[in-house]
């Protein structure tokens, strides 16, 4: 019965990785929730094949909505790139916004001037647009391309259950192209019918 916290993971991950989260939060007395983003479970896979942001933030509504109420949102990699247009288009649905390892969207390319070796480092993204390659990189082994970015981003970290997990869940049928097709569905945004999101920034 506590405030209730919405907490969105990113890529390559899973909700289940909030396990740790979610208990300190009950200690706390809140009541804490971690969907799987679309996509990320073969029962949420559009038919539409839509995976924009804004279809995620409607996602994200509709979810705030059934809790009744205000909600505190948590959001991690894609998970805060949707807390952000989310809060942004309706902030009177949150108590309060964390976001972790996302700046605020509006302050991308600043940050970019300040730290341009970024580019490089989010070069991936660029190489998640070709068509069929990534997927085959990702899936190769035992999902090892998901363990090389995990290794990539977490050297000093021993993430094993956690990386477990969310191999699990991108093992899962059509979880890897869902994922992929948020990237390839990114730079959409910037197309003329998508004014409206492009105002929630």
């Amino acid at each position: 019965n506590g405030e209730p916290v919405i907490l969105l993971h990113g890529f390559p991950d899973t909700y289940e990785n909030w396990a740790v989260q979610i208990n300190a939060l009950a200690d706390a007395g809140y009541t804490a929730i971690a969907p799987a983003l679309r996509g990320y479970a073969p029962g949420c896979q559009p038919g539409n094949g839509d995976y924009s942001l804004y279809a995620a933030v409607d996602d994200l509504m509709v979810f705030a909505a059934q809790l009744g109420g205000r909600v505190h949102l948590v959001g991690h990699d894609w998970g805060a790139a949707v807390g952000y247009l989310a809060c942004a288009q309706s902030p009177e649905t949150f108590c309060s916004f964390s976001a972790l390892s996302i700046p605020p969207i509006r302050r991308i390319p600043q940050a970019l001037l300040k730290v341009p070796e970024q580019v490089l480092l989010s070069g991936y993204m660029q190489f998640f647009q070709l068509p069929l390659a990534p997927e085959a990189w990702l899936k190769r082994g035992d999902l090892d391309g998901v363990e090389a970015l995990w290794r990539r981003w977490s050297p000093d970290w021993e993430p094993e259950l956690y990386l477990d997990n969310a191999k699990h869940t991108l093992a899962e049928p059509g979880v890897i192209s869902a994922a992929l097709a948020w990237y390839r569905s990114l730079f959409k945004v910037w197309k003329k019918e998508h004014r409206k999101a492009r105002a929630w920034l």
